[in-house]
């Protein structure tokens, strides 16, 4: 149901590798397109491309004189120690002759480029075995070295595990936990696999990644008091702060459902390499804003961060938290907000949609929910909470009629102002569980409610139907306090 729904936004205007058998160069009169074998939508066809125009990749010719790239292939170590050579820009040496097995081979001045650059140590024995294939815990480890020499400091998620921790190095474990948070690709079922053979297009695309993470300018964020911002509502506008200024802006938003096209969100959920083609797609069509309805599996929101990662347009979102709907229905009857039937599992929701955009979240299986281990940070870019999803009549009605004469909330974040119903104060209550949540981890962002036609505070004297103008919920009843300085803003769905 979540992904049939139609948005429309209101107030803001939301709406080297080596070639396979040789290194050689380009044939004369390539072009800097993609191989043929690595077709558009490929997970890792950007960054294929990226590494072949910047000079790190190149293809092997087949029988009919084509350069192929072969995305599956193996990468030896002196393969890979020639693409990051080349990635960085380093100088080749003859440092590698401390290593008894390199000698005169092909790879020798670049394996001494990146022993100059400490990215390579060697075995123990000083060998290298240049031309074993290089497996995925040690390019993960070659890699982060050379983001540290970038003087790049960031930790690594302890309390993230694979399936098969144990089966990771010791040596390489903390070095594959930070590659896996800037986007090591190709983790499935949550297992590693550190002694698989790399292949071509993951080393491509690791390579691309690490070179985005080493000229990465942090996004701005606005930091008074102890309080972080990128996005507050100023003179009726979810403004983005640049990093002296905070500008209005105009946001080109698509909705994003639970679920692949066709299917139901419990039947079928998008790959995290889903979400990194529909990404590129929605930047494509010049969209600058994601809307999501409800929480959405962790690598939905690995995959925002790794698509972000180096780009100086990146991609925001709002993020939904679904109300319980159907217990709000009560099979047309309605139920009243405020009972414990309602509000329990709502403020539940809330607190776990905060966790998780905050990368602070394990959640057990829960059929129909997203679940999982949530240890990506994605609130750098949100650009908003949008709270609940349609107030059906009967419920607004019940909940106002169950408490004739309350007196409006008055929250520490949100509040309900004088003449609010029952029902926009309690409203303005979840609207304050996602202040207090989210000042947990010294954020702020823009909050809203969703309203839609049926609780809208119009007047639709035309209307056929008497449900459509039974009640209203009035986002004019509402307001943050001085203590939310990110501001409140209305949002409408149609």
């Amino acid at each position: 149901m979540q992904n049939q729904r139609i948005w429309t936004y209101a107030l803001t205007a939301l709406l080297a590798l080596a070639p396979l058998s040789s290194l050689g160069a380009e044939a004369a009169g390539a072009t800097t397109s993609n191989f043929p074998d690595v077709p558009d939508k490929y997970w890792a066809s950007d960054a294929i491309l990226q590494m072949r125009e910047a000079g790190v990749i190149n293809g092997a010719a087949g029988a009919d004189g084509v350069l192929y790239f072969n995305p599956n292939g193996s990468v030896t170590r002196a393969e890979f120690a020639k693409m990051i050579t080349d990635a960085l820009h380093l100088t080749k040496s003859s440092s590698a002759q401390q290593f008894h097995d390199v000698g005169a081979h092909w790879g020798a001045g670049y394996i001494s480029a990146a022993v100059d650059a400490h990215l390579i140590y060697g075995y123990p024995d000083s060998t290298y075995h240049p031309d074993n294939n290089i497996t995925r815990e040690e390019m993960a480890v070659m890699l982060e070295r050379a983001v540290r020499r970038g003087n790049l400091s960031d930790k690594p998620d302890t309390s993230y595990k694979f399936s098969d921790d144990a089966a990771i190095s010791d040596w390489a474990r903390q070095d594959v936990y930070q590659a896996y948070q800037r986007a090591l690709p190709n983790v499935t079922d949550n297992n590693f696999e550190p002694h698989r053979n790399a292949t071509r297009a993951e080393a491509a695309y690791m390579i691309s990644k690490t070179l985005n993470a080493l000229s990465e300018k942090p996004h701005p964020v606005q930091e008074s008091n102890g309080i972080k911002q990128i996005t507050a509502v100023k003179n009726g506008h979810i403004a983005l702060f640049d990093g002296s200024n905070w500008n209005a802006k105009f946001w080109n938003g698509v909705n994003l459902g639970a679920t692949t096209p066709g299917h139901y969100p419990g039947e079928l959920s998008p790959s995290k390499l889903d979400y990194l083609r529909w990404f590129q797609e929605m930047k494509d069509m010049n969209v600058d804003l994601v809307r999501v309805y409800t929480i959405l599996p962790p690598y939905f929101y690995e995959a925002l961060d790794e698509f972000n990662n180096g780009r100086t347009d990146p991609l925001y979102f709002l993020q939904g938290i679904w109300s319980p709907e159907e217990e709000m229905i009560a099979d047309g009857d309605g139920a009243d907000a405020w009972s414990p039937a309602i509000t329990n599992p709502f403020k539940s929701e809330i607190v776990d949609a905060v966790h998780a955009v905050h990368g602070d979240l394990t959640r057990p299986v829960m059929p129909g929910h997203a679940y999982g281990t949530f240890h990506t940070d994605a609130s750098k870019y949100l650009a908003g909470w949008l709270v609940g999803t349609e107030w059906y009549p009967n419920a607004v009605k019940l909940t106002n009629d169950h408490h004739p004469g309350m007196n409006p909330y008055s929250g520490t974040y949100f509040s309900a102002k004088s003449g609010a119903s029952p029902f926009e104060s309690w409203l303005a209550s979840m609207l304050d569980t996602v202040g207090t949540e989210e000042m947990k981890f010294g954020w702020q962002h823009p909050v809203a409610f969703t309203n839609w036609v049926t609780a809208d505070p119009i007047k639709h004297p035309e209307e056929p139907l008497a449900d459509e103008d039974m009640v209203s919920v009035d986002p004019n009843h509402l307001g943050n306090t001085a203590k939310w300085s990110a501001g409140y803003y209305a949002a409408y769905h149609a």
